[in-house]
């Protein structure tokens, strides 16, 4: 796809890594193509994370170093993963700790229970507790307002 000169603009970070980016309302950036090879779900935390900034110049605050040298494409997607790892330990470290650290608690209800080769087990990697312990939050009120009256103690 070809856009105008006046539309495309290019973010440029550390090493050779570039994007084009296309200019939409409210002068929010979407990314549309990388000079490298990478997979469209990446491109997808990226734009998540821009338009969680209420402009350019906060996103690159963030995702710049000190001296004001744009992160590339990959220190950008590392330091988001880093970001998420640890949001999800810090949620699954809840859910562990709300349940007396026994995620087959009755109170749990089979909320992070799973089947494989016809076994049920409980889920243990943090990435899954954490949504799964949102989503029973979500679900069941009972249960969060349990934990927002500990979190208020």
């Amino acid at each position: 796809m070809e856009h105008p000169p006046h539309e495309v603009g290019q973010l440029e970070g550390e090493g050779s890594s570039h994007f084009d980016i296309e200019r939409v309302a409210q002068s929010r950036l979407v990314l549309i193509r990388s000079s490298a090879h990478h997979d469209g779900r990446s491109h997808q935390f990226i734009v998540a994370e821009r338009h969680a900034h209420p402009d350019d110049d906060s996103f690159w605050r963030k995702f710049s170093h000190s001296d004001g040298q744009r992160l590339g494409y990959q220190k950008i997607l590392d330091t988001l993963r880093k970001e998420r790892t640890a949001i999800a330990a810090r949620h699954a470290a809840d859910a562990r700790s709300f349940f007396g650290g026994d995620l087959d608690h009755p109170r749990a209800a089979g909320a992070f229970r799973y089947v494989r080769s016809g076994k049920s087990l409980v889920c243990t990697d943090d990435d899954t507790v954490a949504q799964r312990w949102l989503k029973l939050l979500q679900d069941r009120h009972d249960v969060a307002a349990q934990w927002a009256a500990t979190r208020n103690v």
